[in-house]
């Protein structure tokens, strides 16, 4: 009886081994089938955004014989449709290019003829408020103090004028600069990459970096001084009201201003606004024109009492 209970149990561990052996192999072949599949799913994702890669690098090409093609179009007397504002795709955090592509639609000024002077780019298209007019073929300086997001600006925006300098009041000095982990956040403000720091710990100080300065009545000098600046983007993080009253206003006037308006937040900004800088701009002439809950956008009043002087 004892023998027979003995080889009862040796059947069963017997049958519970095979049983398991079965489980593991049925594992190890859905494994390697998923890891076969993944492999795959990676080669189209990489294949997928070499070709998004060289679409992108084709649209200044393209936006160039699109408007050779307009403008004979126009010179022939042949009526064309060129862009329609309600169907669009915008870049910016908050709609800021959609807002200024109506006005200076409004204004008569064509998209490819609107200059830029963009400080503070960060990204060349994610979150940019230029990228759109570059596009359709417009132009501009991109100051950006970041060394480590130069090499995307001049792949995506070869076309545009690249600045790796610092926005300050004085032209040469060397300014400490603060990577932030979340680039768009990087600042020369101690005080507010700490501030930032203490609201989302999970961005932190990435690196310090050492950029040398430029002021913005140099950059104005130096690009501006015999043609239009039709839209200026204002976005260098606890310095703008310093580098705005630092603006010439006599000398140089954008058509348009693009600020950042409200502090760093984890929420939504409701009901706050920079009042000091809205206050500064209405002083010099400037009147908001929209606000987006993020950046205002602020139009010369003398230039529109004058219906723009400059013509395109």
């Amino acid at each position: 009886m004892r023998s027979n209970l003995q080889l009862l149990k040796t059947k069963l561990r017997g049958h519970k081994g095979e049983r398991i052996r079965q489980v593991q192999e049925r594992l190890d072949r859905i494994e390697a089938q998923l890891s076969t599949e993944y492999e795959n799913e990676k080669l189209k994702i990489r294949q997928n955004q070499q070709r998004l890669d060289n679409l992108e690098r084709m649209i200044p090409q393209c936006q160039r014989e699109l408007n050779a093609l307009f403008a004979a179009a126009q010179e022939s007397g042949v009526p064309v449709r060129r862009f329609n504002f309600l169907d669009k795709r915008t870049n910016a955090q908050s709609g800021e290019d959609a807002i200024l592509a109506y006005t200076v639609s409004r204004l008569g000024i064509p998209l490819e003829k609107c200059t830029y002077l963009d400080l503070g780019a960060n990204r060349p298209v994610e979150g940019s408020n230029t990228n759109f007019f570059y596009t359709q073929g417009a132009r501009g300086i991109l100051v950006e103090a970041n060394p480590e997001l130069i090499p995307a600006l001049n792949r995506e925006r070869s076309e545009d004028v690249i600045i790796n300098r610092c926005i300050d009041t004085e032209d040469g000095k060397t300014i400490e600069f603060i990577v932030m982990t979340e680039d768009g956040l990087s600042t020369v403000d101690e005080e507010e990459a700490l501030e930032v720091t203490k609201i989302n710990p999970g961005i932190q100080i990435k690196q310090r970096v050492q950029v040398e300065s430029i002021s913005i009545n140099s950059i104005m000098e130096k690009y501006f001084a015999d043609r239009p600046l039709v839209i200026c983007s204002i976005d260098i993080e606890g310095k703008d009201l310093e580098i705005l009253q630092s603006i010439d206003f006599e000398k140089y006037r954008p058509l348009l201003l693009v600020i950042e308006m409200i502090p760093y937040s984890n929420e939504l900004a409701v009901c706050e606004k920079n009042m000091d800088i809205y206050n500064y701009m209405r002083s010099v002439g400037y009147e908001e024109y929209a606000f987006t809950g993020i950046n205002s956008i602020f139009i010369d009043r003398k230039a529109l009492q004058e219906k723009w002087k400059y013509k395109f």
